[in-house]
């Protein structure tokens, strides 16, 4: 498996309105193969929808996930999902599209799907859906800077030595007109590339991410 290789899966939902508290987060929980629990919290939209990302690569544990959602202390059974990763796809419980990356899981109990972690592309397509919905306001900040991370990760966007990030706080409204251009190809890699060194480096866009000179 190359070092690159990414896998997204999408868990996204809905609050009902008689249920919807504004700046309550939904409460993601993840059970591992390895019996350890994460915790992720994701906010809102208006109407009530709800998405976060889960990325796996070749360090990810492979196995089975259980994953399931919860609102002010309200468990909904019918958003539990379970999936196996694995290194290569024998049988399906579900139909995907082997040519994309991403992944969506809404709803579906007691389902048994697994997962093959590949992608071959310098800039995995989840990282262009990740724009995409962020320019959409389908996810929030902190979602699609996982994306950006990814890259300087990967020294597909470099970064200074000696930068000093930390956690998101607000990105200016105007930054997703490029992404948005960037998910519709209409302005090509090396170019939003190009615009997003430039947020990290004056630090308007600030990442969880500290590169360290020798």
């Amino acid at each position: 498996m190359k070092d690159h290789q990414q896998q997204m899966i999408k868990i996204s939902g809905s609050v009902s309105d008689d249920k919807l508290l504004r700046g309550h987060p939904v409460i993601i929980t993840i059970h591992k193969p390895d019996q350890t629990i994460q915790i992720l919290k994701t906010g809102t939209t208006n109407s009530g929808y709800f998405e976060t990302l889960l990325i796996f690569d070749k360090n990810s544990l492979r196995g089975n996930y259980h994953v399931s959602a919860s609102y002010i202390g309200h468990v909904d059974k019918g958003m539990d999902v379970s999936f196996e990763i694995v290194d290569k796809i024998i049988t399906p419980s579900i139909i995907l599209d082997e040519q994309d990356t991403e992944s969506s899981i809404v709803s579906n109990p007691n389902i048994s799907n697994q997962i093959e972690i590949d992608s071959d592309e310098i800039i995995p397509q989840w990282v262009k859906n990740s724009a995409r919905w962020w320019s959409e306001g389908n996810i929030d900040d902190e979602t699609f800077v996982d994306g950006i991370e990814f890259l300087i990760s990967k020294e597909i966007i470099d970064i200074p030595k000696h930068i000093s990030s930390q956690s998101i706080q607000e990105i200016p409204d105007w930054i997703k007109n490029s992404a948005r251009w960037w998910s519709e190809g209409n302005i090509d890699d090396e170019t939003f590339v190009d615009g997003i060194e430039f947020l990290v480096k004056t630090g308007i866009v600030k990442t969880g991410i500290v590169k360290m000179g020798n």
